[in-house]
């Protein structure tokens, strides 16, 4: 590597990564209007909620009939997902770490929950069978551990093959970037830290009308669905602009100022620079002598988490960019020394990301 970068380090880890530009200053007007301090229950908070979930409801083009709760972090999401939504049976496309986590989850909770598992490097057309008795299809959009996409079309085409059945998406490391179609999606999760650029803290799960049905009728039977965070004790302070308990307030409000700023810049750019910005790290690794990209299917690459194959030089490589003020994630576990993560959201700039990736 060439070249020696002096200026502030540059965040390119899979999560938490670069806070987005404007946080600072955000951060500082939370501080002059003392948001740290004000009671959940205050009035102050119940307009910052209100403010959040429209802006954030305007980001996204979320139908009205969606419904947005604040958590504490995406695996609370998975959780409560699978308690909130599945009686018995759910079925889950593990594709990585994260997505084999959420089938985990669902075997702790004693569900009957059944998976596909993708090869290595490998994602799903979503062109599997379903078993007939599945209440819930658990799917991860963007496979942090391994840099597998699953194409929005493709969730989209699920459900129109099986519209009887419950639809739970992860998008932490593709929101706001992906687009899907939350008509044809019941449940949607993320963590702000990631594609918002905001501290870490806080995870934010959409559901839909037919989702908070499943969970009343769940109710009806006996079965259980969580307490303080279930999706009916989280629908009944939603409808008041609450939270069931002392939220991260800061990172709601921050959540709100960045999305008006993700509209302001326009969030189809944003789509668009994220493109130009994954096609450059991809082509830069497609030809270089040593290093590929992880992913070699074009239609599983994710253009917000690249994982790149750079066999034993791992450790080097990471090494040699933190002392130029870039800040790249191992791989994965076991893969730590024989792969890198870069991520590639909203707070990275293009010409940053050139400058150092073409010295590699």
């Amino acid at each position: 590597m060439t070249g020696e970068r002096v200026n502030t380090p540059i965040h390119y880890t899979v999560g938490p990564s670069q806070l987005y530009p404007t946080v600072v200053a955000h951060i500082q007007d939370a501080l002059d209007l003392n948001i740290m301090s004000i009671s959940h229950r205050s009035a102050q908070f119940l307009e910052i909620y209100h403010d959040t979930s429209n802006r954030l409801r305007h980001l996204l083009t979320l139908p009205p009939a969606v419904h947005i709760f604040f958590v504490g972090s995406s695996l609370e999401s998975m959780e409560r997902t699978i308690e909130n939504c599945v009686q018995e049976h759910c079925f889950h496309f593990v594709d990585g770490a994260f997505s084999a986590k959420w089938h985990q989850f669902a075997l702790e909770l004693g569900k009957k929950a059944q998976k596909i598992e993708a090869r290595d490097g490998e994602g799903f057309h979503l062109d599997q069978e379903i078993p007939a008795d599945t209440e819930l299809i658990c799917i991860t959009q963007n496979e942090t551990s391994t840099g597998v996409a699953i194409q929005p079309a493709a969730i989209s085409g699920l459900k129109d093959r099986y519209p009887d059945k419950l639809i739970a998406v992860d998008t932490v490391s593709s929101c706001p970037f992906v687009t899907l179609d939350m008509t044809k999606v019941d449940i949607m999760f993320f963590s702000p830290q990631k594609g918002f650029g905001l501290p870490a803290g806080m995870g934010v799960l959409l559901v839909s009308e037919a989702a908070v049905a499943k969970t009343k009728e769940m109710q009806k039977k006996g079965a259980t669905i969580g307490t303080y965070h279930s999706f009916l004790s989280l629908l009944q302070s939603e409808q008041v602009d609450q939270t069931p308990e002392t939220p991260n307030v800061l990172g709601i409000y921050l959540l709100g100022k960045v999305c008006a700023d993700l509209q302001e810049r326009g969030i189809e750019l944003i789509r668009d620079q994220t493109r130009a910005k994954s096609k450059l790290i991809y082509d830069t690794f497609s030809a270089h002598s040593r290093f590929r990209p992880h992913v070699q299917v074009p239609d599983f690459r994710s253009d917000t988490v690249v994982v790149i194959e750079t066999p034993a030089e791992a450790g080097e490589i990471i090494k040699g960019l933190r002392s130029r003020g870039i800040i790249v994630a191992s791989g994965y576990g076991k893969r730590s020394n024989d792969q890198i993560r870069i991520a590639n959201f909203p707070a990275h700039d293009y010409s940053d990301l050139k400058e150092w990736i073409s010295s590699i």
